[in-house]
């Protein structure tokens, strides 16, 4: 069990090997100039140069980063350094799952990608490529999967398919004989086993030595994991202290601070004529966020070209100025070819900023009991006061301004009574009714034409690509059979059918299995015809079934595979996989087998029923595994 400062230098480390990862994989999707083609500036894209082999090593790479990072999240204990690693952790599965599914790709559609060369250049042994499944995610959530599974036990236990064993009786009265006999047995069972144990010393077998240190390392595991708990709840009892602090010492001035930009910008956009006030932005669109933390405006650089086309003509062409966002990459490549996501190398990045920024340079050795550091409480806290601040503020402005134009009005019409009664005592009453009914359908007019200059502007934004299209419409649901019932009814029922069922505690220790040292034929098609090794499916099931539930961003952003198929003889272990990967995912597991749902269901509407309920319940005690074994005869039935 490593200590404190040797966790921080394998983070550190793994942090310095992720940054160095991002800048490899930079300088790869660069394009580079054609050396045929200097005079035409040719640029390869980056797609054309990078193959499977490049991206394997990158690949393999991230799996080494995600070992050291793991390791280092399940055992630090100081509660903001295990926040920071966990984004970087974060990070680091989603790149591993955006590269994998580019690798099938690249892979002609293979799942298994051969690794023997890369090994062998390396001369590491292919342990290195076992990926464990993340531990946090039965670990933070153990208080939840211990509840859901004790009134799973009592649902089963009521309808009897779990026999509890009962209480032993305490011991009747013995007999003399019968306390004779039973000491005579206890004193042979202690002459037995004395004379094993001299046996034992006789052949040089030691017995089991109580101060085992895998004994000790359980316990130091167990003493981590209770200090992890202590300090997140120190933290959490801190945060809600620090969060009132702030806002009593720091939120009026918070406040002036924010007033102060909007009133400038009031300023800015008032009505010269009017003397109206335009308003805040609404709030869907932001709010005063824009006014009091505006964007930097980026400016596109002239482009040569455009420069000499700018002295030909005699005219100066002006830089598009304005919220412009950066490059996207990689660059567009124009024959087409596939791309592989990118959406996590930015995480990637600003964990590694956030890592520099906090922890690089700081030494906490003194910190024996890794407490929290108050300094970067209330740094991290201050966003949150100052947003709440801004939305308070917005609704006092909005208040104030709706007040304001109603003064306005009321002191317009006053006005406009006074002018009424001097126009009637000069004479000219009809003219000036006359003047203001005028004024009043210019208005109108006015009022009329920025509402439909407006429309058009945002029609010509969604033409022109400035706003994304309108999403396709969803295709019609068939009819929910069981809306009528209750949650409750369909927990009870799928229990009592025996499709909602306690996961047998396995785990993927219990898989044995080696890679396949045969290497694969170097031609292409053949990678696919392989079968593949034991060692490899364990590694795919991790992949597609544990680690795309790691977070919520990873489930929505990383490429995500609903379904998986474990084909194979009978006894192979694909059921122990499946009982393996539910239980590291702390997962819900529903059995809809054949030969568990036959006869439990009959007709049509029944079977379609079962089918609603069972998934209906499964996104409700998300996340969730559907288990269907020998799903080739359901196939069969359907013409399939």
């Amino acid at each position: 069990m490593a200590s404190h400062v040797t966790l921080d230098e394998q983070w550190g480390m793994g942090m310095k090997e992720l940054l160095a990862l991002f800048e490899e994989e930079t300088l790869l999707m660069k394009p580079k100039e054609d050396n045929k083609n200097r005079k035409k500036k040719n640029k390869t894209p980056a797609s054309a140069r990078i193959g499977l082999p490049e991206w394997s090593t990158l690949y393999f790479k991230y799996l080494q980063v995600y070992t050291k990072l793991e390791d280092c999240y399940d055992q630090i204990v100081h509660p903001q350094k295990r926040r920071d690693a966990k984004k970087a952790l974060e990070a680091c599965i989603g790149r591993i799952l955006e590269i994998k599914s580019f690798l099938v790709i690249l892979n002609e559609g293979g799942e298994y990608i051969d690794f023997s060369d890369l090994l062998l250049s390396r001369k590491q042994s292919h342990d290195v490529l076992n990926i464990l499944p993340p531990r946090f995610l039965t670990d933070e959530n153990k208080a939840l999967l211990e509840s859901r599974e004790k009134f799973l036990i009592a649902a089963l236990t009521t309808h009897g398919l779990i026999n509890i064993p009962e209480p032993p009786k305490p011991p009747s009265g013995l007999t003399i004989d019968e306390a004779a006999l039973l000491i005579q047995d206890e004193s042979l069972a202690y002459g037995n086993s004395d004379f094993g144990q001299k046996i034992l010393c006789m052949n040089n077998f030691q017995p089991p030595d109580p101060n085992d240190p895998r004994k000790q390392l359980a316990a130091i595991s167990d003493k981590r994991k209770r200090a992890q708990l202590e300090n997140e709840l120190e933290l959490q009892n801190a945060t809600c202290t620090t969060l009132q602090k702030i806002k009593d010492l720091e939120g009026q001035e918070m406040c002036e601070i924010i007033q102060e930009r909007i009133n400038v910008y009031l300023n800015d956009h008032r009505d010269p004529e009017t003397g109206l006030y335009e308003g805040l932005p609404k709030k869907k669109d932001g709010g005063s966020a824009a006014i009091v933390d505006p964007l930097p405006a980026l400016e596109r650089p002239v482009q040569e070209k455009d420069k000499q086309k700018a002295g030909d003509d005699g005219k100066q062409r002006k830089t598009k100025g304005g919220q412009v966002p950066p490059p996207k990459f990689p660059d567009p490549d124009p024959e087409g070819r596939p791309k592989c996501p990118d959406f996590f190398r930015r995480f990637v990045k600003e964990s590694h900023d956030l890592y520099k920024k906090h922890w690089f340079d700081k030494d906490d050795y003194d910190n024996y009991e890794q407490t929290f550091v108050p300094d970067l409480l209330k740094q991290s806290l201050r966003p949150i006061v100052f947003e709440e601040m801004r939305l308070l503020t917005d609704e006092n402005t909005k208040q104030l301004l709706k007040n304001l134009k109603k003064k306005m009005k009321q002191e317009k019409k006053a006005m406009i009574k006074q002018l009424l009664k001097q126009a009637k005592k000069e004479g000219k009453e009809k003219e000036f009714k006359a003047r203001l009914k005028a004024e009043k359908a210019q208005e109108k007019k006015t009022m009329a034409a920025a509402k439909k200059a407006k429309k058009e502007r945002e029609k010509e934004k969604q033409k022109g690509g400035g706003l994304l299209p309108l999403p396709p419409k969803k295709p019609k649901r068939k009819k929910d059979t069981s809306m009528n019932k209750s949650l409750e009814a369909i927990f009870d029922e799928l229990v009592k059918n025996g499709i909602l069922k306690l996961c047998p505690n396995r785990h993927f220790s219990e898989y044995v299995g080696a890679e396949n040292y045969t290497a694969v034929p170097p031609k292409p098609g053949w990678a696919a015809l392989v079968d593949p090794s034991m060692a490899q499916v364990k590694r795919q099931v991790v992949e597609y079934c544990i680690l795309p539930l790691a977070t919520e961003m990873v489930n929505a952003k990383a490429p995500f595979i609903k379904s998986v198929l474990l084909y194979g003889g009978e006894g192979v272990g694909k059921t122990l996989l499946v009982h393996a990967a539910c239980r590291s995912a702390g997962c819900t597991y529903f059995d809809l087998s054949p030969r568990n749902t036959n006869g439990k269901f009959q007709g049509g509407k029944k079977v379609a029923q079962m089918i609603q309920m069972t998934f209906k319940l499964a996104k409700i005690m998300a996340p969730s595994m559907i288990y269907i074994d020998e799903i080739e005869k359901v196939s069969a039935l359907c013409n399939r």
